[in-house]
């Protein structure tokens, strides 16, 4: 059994952006931390495929045939999918939690977040803590490529090399000219999983900072 998750040390605060607050609220539900990554792993592929049956969801997060079932039932159980003759939705509830969040899953998985110039100020002086806990979350040291910001069409890639920046700028995020994002950039195309551990990690700093 993995150790019970209290990554989120105070409550959440009113401007908190909507996925992380669903990513507490999995966090709660959860109790641990695999199982917490787990759940919104799940709610993320279902909300990405748009329906999906068991076996899908089975084969795009690598997860047992009972461990989906039982997990698809958590979420239905806080009203976040239903199900139907195809597979499990996406109820508004989770469209509604979801506001602010972007993924693009080809060819790499690149996670993006709506987020506050405070919160952007503290990922700068934070980046490493935060990519740190991804790392944690995935057990895997290697999937994350590049973490970084986005603040009135600049982009910023705090503590990487220039030419891992240059490598893979063809797929860092185009921002709009009063945009505010946070992003990370992993190597596996159609990772759920990664989107989950970033908005996860994003949620610990948030609430570790009362920045959002």
């Amino acid at each position: 059994m993995g150790r019970a998750y209290r990554a989120y040390p105070g409550p959440l605060r009113g401007a908190t952006p909507p996925p992380l607050r669903l990513a507490a609220l999995l966090a709660e539900a959860a109790g641990e931390r695999s199982r917490a990554t787990e759940l919104l792993a799940v709610a993320l592929a279902i909300y990405g495929e748009g329906v999906a049956g068991r076996p899908r969801l089975s084969r795009l997060l690598g997860l047992g045939d009972r461990k989906v079932r039982n997990l698809v039932a958590s979420l239905r159980s806080l009203g976040l999918v239903r199900i139907a003759r195809a597979g499990a939705m996406p109820t508004e509830r989770l469209a509604e939690l979801l506001t602010g969040f972007d993924a693009r899953y080809s060819p790499s998985t690149l996670c993006m977040l709506k987020a506050s110039r405070d919160y952007i100020t503290v990922l700068k002086r934070r980046v490493v803590r935060l990519r740190d806990d991804i790392a944690i979350l995935l057990a895997s040291p290697d999937r994350l490529r590049l973490i970084g910001s986005c603040v009135d069409g600049a982009v910023d890639v705090p503590g990487a090399p220039p030419e891992i920046v240059e490598a893979y700028i063809e797929y860092l995020p185009v921002c709009a000219a009063t945009g505010h994002l946070v992003w990370a950039l992993f190597e596996d195309p159609r990772c759920y999983r990664c989107c989950a551990a970033f908005l996860q990690a994003s949620a610990a700093l948030s609430m570790s900072t009362g920045t959002g």
